[in-house]
């Protein structure tokens, strides 16, 4: 018989698909579970997208307060704590983290780890002055609190980390779900769309920081001069009514496919899509442009996008968010027509030598989880 796995207690808001769930999750598919097993500290009761494949997986997905009241996060955690063996605790959310830190911290947790995924300047100006100045006296606590501090780049690593030292870590990918399909290949019919229709992919929950807005007026001009542009949208969230009504303001339903969570997102991008368009208003990392990368699509990007996303240089363009839709429409359609999409194998191969190598991050992880203080 084995020994007992050691395990990691990760703290996030929920798991549902956005990019630090998806990133954990390539993680946990990928561990050795039988040495290494993750639990996850959510802050809502509903059920997430990921809840059932953690499950199968052998994790737990715990309650752990509302994001609103720091106390409860703390006598939850620390409560845990208690009961259970972890070997360290993984922070990845500036809003609940200092209450489970200190947690951690008071009862002797060792490793205990903070981890930037977002560019907290542009992030928090979109909130009140009383809740910034929350969020910066909670995150000068959490790093008060934290053993280990980790970033998914530079710019979000210096904003938020300001003079502290932090190590700056690549989000690796799970490079074989970006292996050509043969036998089960998706078609454009599936969806809707016609085999000579230009796919126009985005992923990303509907949040103001994905800027689906722009993306709307974007559409507007690039079916003026490609009619047979459609473009097909990934993920849910709280705006998705918003955009709808705005698709159908600009009598544009025919041209979007709204496609709401999906599990199948690499072979979208293999199959389905022709380019890539992400114009955020701000990232950490985005991580899924990457992604695109892998699959080999001509991606066009805001300049809000951190470098360290720019792998093949050869298929992403970069645009300024302060260029008008007409700007972008004209980037994209230029960019689509000189820049075909690259050959999965070769597009893959330039991943596979870069820090985005799922096997390069699971080694630094592992070593950081289980370092012996």
């Amino acid at each position: 018989m084995g020994s007992t796995p050691q395990r990691v207690l990760h703290v996030v808001y929920a798991m549902n698909t956005g990019g630090i769930e998806s990133w954990l999750m390539s993680l946990y598919r990928n561990i050795d579970r039988d040495r290494l097993q993750f639990d996850f500290l959510v802050n809502v009761k509903t059920d997430s997208f990921f809840d059932a494949e953690i499950t199968k997986l052998g994790g737990s997905i715990i309650y752990g307060g509302k994001l609103n009241n720091p106390v409860d996060i703390y006598f939850r955690t620390k409560t845990l704590l208690k009961i259970h063996s972890y070997s360290a605790i993984h922070c990845h959310n500036v809003e609940n983290a200092f209450p489970a830190l200190y947690a951690a911290k008071n009862i002797g947790l060792t490793v205990r780890l903070y981890h930037c995924h977002n560019n907290v300047n542009r992030k928090w100006g979109l909130f009140s002055k009383l809740k910034r100045q929350f969020l910066k006296i909670s995150n000068n606590l959490a790093i008060k609190c934290s053993s280990k501090l980790l970033s998914v780049s530079k710019e979000c690593g210096d904003i938020l980390f300001g003079s502290n030292e932090y190590q700056q870590i690549s989000l690796g990918i799970e490079l074989q779900k970006y292996l050509p399909e043969k036998k089960n290949k998706l078609n454009k019919n599936q969806f809707g769309l016609s085999d000579d229709d230009i796919i126009i992919g985005h992923v990303g929950r509907f949040d103001l920081q994905k800027n689906h807005t722009f993306i709307v007026k974007i559409a507007n001009e690039i079916i003026k001069e490609l009619p047979n542009a459609k473009f097909v949208l990934v993920g849910d969230g709280k705006l998705e009514r918003e955009i709808r009504e705005e698709v159908d303001n600009y009598n544009l339903d025919k041209h979007f496919v709204f496609l709401g969570l999906r599990s199948d997102v690499p072979q979208l991008m293999l199959d389905i899509m022709d380019v890539f368009i992400f114009p955020s208003l701000f990232e950490g990392l985005g991580l899924v442009v990457v992604e695109a990368q892998a699959a080999g699509l001509p991606v066009i990007c805001s300049n809000m996008v951190p470098t360290e996303a720019i792998v093949n240089k050869n298929i992403v363009k970069i645009c300024d968010l302060s260029s008008s839709e007409i700007s972008w429409a004209s980037t994209t359609i230029e960019f689509y027509k000189n820049c075909q999409k690259t050959g999965e194998c070769d597009a893959l191969s330039v991943i596979l030598k870069s820090d985005f190598n799922l096997s390069r991050t699971l080694s630094t992880m592992e070593s950081l989880w289980l370092e012996k203080k």
